[in-house]
């Protein structure tokens, strides 16, 4: 490994838990502040102002995820941002689901036919059948992801009907079609 890499490895590194660390010595610094502040001497306060702060933190970012959801909003910014992710697969995703998914989605239909006829002739009971059709793997849905993985365009009726009028009329219009964002 050449002295540049070895760099760029450890710099790699550094960037994983940058956010971590950068938190952890604000809350430090933070605490100290306030131990100077109140001039105390004792470490053990310092330690549980520590804590506390640690607490409050997360107890922040717990209500800023379950409750506030803005990561919600954030990945709505990022699909928009992204004209692949609305109306057009990456030739990534083209190869994966062509080659990958579609025929998992094919061999898992198939296979549940037979569990189910295998139950059917087994005098089993008929709860434990599952129909294919009610969990996604219709002829109809692996048709249309072949489809979509063939061409690698979204067509507005692929959208499920309480997205179409959101997303696929708000981006992707025929004024951006015209425009040379096929």
């Amino acid at each position: 490994m050449q002295v540049r890499e070895w760099f760029s490895l450890q710099y790699f590194r550094v960037q994983q838990i940058q956010a971590m660390v950068s938190s952890l010595l604000a809350i430090m610094s933070f605490a100290v502040v306030i131990a100077l502040y109140f001039k105390w001497n004792d470490t053990s306060r310092l330690l549980v102002l520590v804590l506390f702060v640690i607490v409050a933190v997360y107890a922040f970012a717990w209500v800023w995820d379950m409750f506030l959801k803005v990561w919600i909003a954030r990945q709505v910014i990022n699909v928009r941002r992204n004209p692949y992710s609305i109306w057009r697969m990456t030739p990534r995703e083209q190869v994966q689901y062509k080659e990958t998914i579609v025929p998992i989605m094919k061999s898992q239909r198939e296979t549940i036919i037979i569990l189910n006829q295998f139950a059917k002739e087994m005098d089993l009971n008929p709860i434990a059948t599952v129909d294919p059709d009610s969990i996604g793997l219709s002829k109809e849905q692996i048709e249309k992801w072949d489809r979509i993985s063939s061409d690698g365009r979204f067509e507005r009726e692929d959208y499920p009907e309480e997205l179409r009028d959101t997303v696929w009329d708000e981006e992707v219009s025929l004024e951006k079609i015209k425009n040379g964002h096929k």
